[in-house]
């Protein structure tokens, strides 16, 4: 075989070998889509900055003792790891990703000088491939199915609601007015109307229209089985529940309340006026008993604990276990965790 031939096969060869580099590099960068109805955090943790999130017995959480920096860990505490050393809320998580708002990034990272990283992120569950969804501000975000629904601020339109593919492609407006989508149920998206009433609609994410489910001015809707909860506008913010089936509200407590977050057959919400408290019930409301006195913020919920801290106050973080007696404690194992990583 002559030098010619030999120089000719050895260019093939690094030609093939180069295409299948690109070709594996492609392939690993594609985003896994979702097969199909996939939510990406309860409505009552979005409804609270969404600072934990639950998937497969894996948390997700934004450390306040890291300044708000993204952790992981089990659920009952164990095997805790820092993720990214952004400012993060928000959270969604689907099998393959985890989605988030990022403000910037904390204090102890030393990065908060390298410039403006507010926006909608995408990452691996091990906080690999960080990738810039949309660079906005937000105060909701929703994973549902393939697509991230959220509120985006902007000089011009002040605050509208937005979506976008899982892949950062396709972003189209669905209102010119605030419309905060945190709650999906039966594959519809549930939630309060904002410019011409407060009514419970659904919205149709291919158009952004509204269909009009109940006419009553209502605040931060959960849909669970045949029951919407929700903050009643019209009754100093008592917390209600209306049933589908047979056309009926419930008043559910009659103190005004700041705050509330649902998981299973428990509420936990945030009571106002002058001995404001946090307090739990079933959802039936029934068994209310008192959590912690104060006033408390950022009530969330995974299926083993309820975090929950003081009003402006992000330190300490505060738990008692979702289900069984209250205990409340603080949660030392993310104050160790982060004390560990910055050493």
């Amino acid at each position: 075989m002559s030098k010619k031939s030999k120089k000719i096969i050895l260019l093939f060869i690094l030609l093939l070998v180069f295409i299948s580099l690109c070709l594996l590099n492609m392939w690993g960068h594609q985003v896994k889509r979702n097969n199909g109805i996939v939510v990406g955090n309860t409505a009552g943790n979005l409804y609270n900055k969404g600072l934990f999130c639950e998937f497969d017995d894996t948390v997700y959480f934004a450390n306040a003792y890291d300044g708000y920096a993204l952790y992981s860990m089990r659920s009952d505490e164990s095997e805790i790891k820092k993720l990214k050393s952004s400012v993060s809320s928000y959270l969604n998580a689907d099998e393959n990703y985890l989605y988030c708002y990022q403000q910037g990034s904390s204090a102890s990272s030393g990065m908060a000088a390298l410039g403006n990283t507010r926006g909608l992120y995408r990452l691996t569950h091990t906080g690999k491939n960080f990738s810039c969804l949309d660079r906005t501000d937000t105060s909701m975000l929703l994973l549902f199915g393939n697509e991230l629904y959220y509120e985006n601020y902007d000089n011009e339109t002040f605050s509208t609601l937005k979506s976008c593919g899982i892949d950062g492609k396709s972003k189209q407006s669905l209102s010119d007015y605030p419309l905060t989508a945190a709650c999906v149920s039966n594959g519809q998206i549930y939630l309060n109307g904002t410019k011409d009433d407060h009514y419970l609609y659904t919205l149709n994410p291919s158009t952004g229209d509204l269909n009009l489910v109940l006419e009553r001015n209502l605040w931060d809707p959960i849909v669970d089985g045949d029951y919407v909860y929700f903050m009643d506008l019209e009754s100093n913010y008592y917390l209600c529940r209306y049933s589908f089936s047979t056309n009926t509200v419930e008043i559910l407590t009659r103190d005004r309340v700041d705050f509330y977050n649902l998981y299973g057959d428990m509420i936990y919400y945030q009571t106002a006026g002058r001995t404001p408290a946090l307090m739990r019930m079933h959802t039936d409301g029934s068994g209310s008993e008192l959590v912690a006195d104060g006033a408390f913020t950022n009530i969330n919920i995974t299926s083993s604990y309820v975090y929950f801290n003081e009003f402006n106050t992000p330190v300490p973080v505060y738990k008692t276990p979702t289900f069984g007696p209250v205990s409340v404690t603080t949660f030392d194992a993310a104050k160790n965790a982060a004390f560990s990583s910055q050493k």
